[in-house]
């Protein structure tokens, strides 16, 4: 989803609960096996999901053993992960085999429009597919995890290599332990995962009448002392965000105090140039 969709993580925030408790105000934020330590982007060993992806591998290259995992952001001024997507990360840690079995079992059902999509009927690869036949075709890559949440818990993406569309991949939308969405990746599943959980009408209303707000810069949060991705992304498009909202006398402001070269600075122009268009 963009930045400009509304939230729908309407649940409780662990980050605000331990704001009000002084032996947790500094802590990192925990959840049980998972340590968070300001970054929204890592890698993960997840032994059981790459070993069930691995069982019928006949290739002689090691198999991928640790996963890339992303957690969704905002701008708010909250440094941590919402309490639902702790909760989902530490459901993903600890049924591994699960989440990889539903999501070959939900990959073989869609193979039927998938094989006359790619016109692979005449590929024998392709033909008595089984799960284990699956399991050669589609291999974990990463894992994406949406602000958006249902009863606890976030929805997540599973991306994957395919062999079928080697340059799009695969891209699995999962509740717990429920593929509820399968396409390719192209950032529609948060659209999937709105429907889902019944907030689709609320959002696409609020974007409607959605509003900007006012560019701000943003400081490093002291308790990890790093910013959050959607800040850094809000840092660099400061200046670019002013003009968009004719807000010259700032922008002017904002150059004055600022290194930005001429060549950024024609950059600038043209990019608000074509966004007025």
């Amino acid at each position: 989803m963009t930045l400009q969709k509304q939230t729908t993580s309407l649940g409780g925030n662990f980050g605000n609960i331990a704001d009000q408790i002084p032996s947790l105000k500094n802590a990192p934020m925990t959840n049980q096996a998972f340590n968070f330590t300001g970054d929204w982007e890592f890698i993960l060993e997840l032994p059981e999901l790459v070993a069930y992806f691995s069982e019928t591998s006949t290739s002689s290259h090691d198999p991928i053993k640790k996963i890339r995992v992303e957690i969704q952001d905002d701008l708010s001024e909250n440094p941590d992960p919402n309490l639902e997507q702790l909760n989902t990360l530490q459901y993903i840690l600890e049924n591994q085999k699960l989440i990889a079995e539903k999501a070959c079992i939900k990959v073989l059902e869609q193979m039927p429009q998938m094989i006359h999509a790619y016109n692979l009927e005449a590929e024998r690869e392709y033909e008595n597919l089984t799960i284990n036949k699956i399991k050669e075709l589609i291999r974990v890559t990463g894992i994406y995890i949406q602000i958006d949440i249902k009863e606890g818990y976030s929805y997540y993406d599973l991306f994957c290599n395919c062999k079928w569309d080697e340059e799009h991949g695969l891209n699995l939308l999962f509740w717990k332990d429920n593929p509820i969405w399968m396409g390719q990746s192209d950032g529609s599943s948060g659209w999937e995962a709105i429907k889902d959980n019944g907030t689709y009408d609320q959002v696409v209303a609020a974007q409607k009448n959605f509003v900007p707000a006012k560019p701000k810069l943003f400081l490093p949060h002291p308790k990890y002392g790093k910013l959050k991705p959607s800040q850094e992304f809000a840092n660099k498009s400061y200046a670019l965000n002013l003009m968009r909202q004719n807000m010259y006398v700032e922008f002017i402001e904002y150059i004055n105090q600022s290194d930005i070269e001429q060549s950024k600075l024609q950059e600038l122009f043209r990019d608000a140039s074509i966004q007025s268009n």
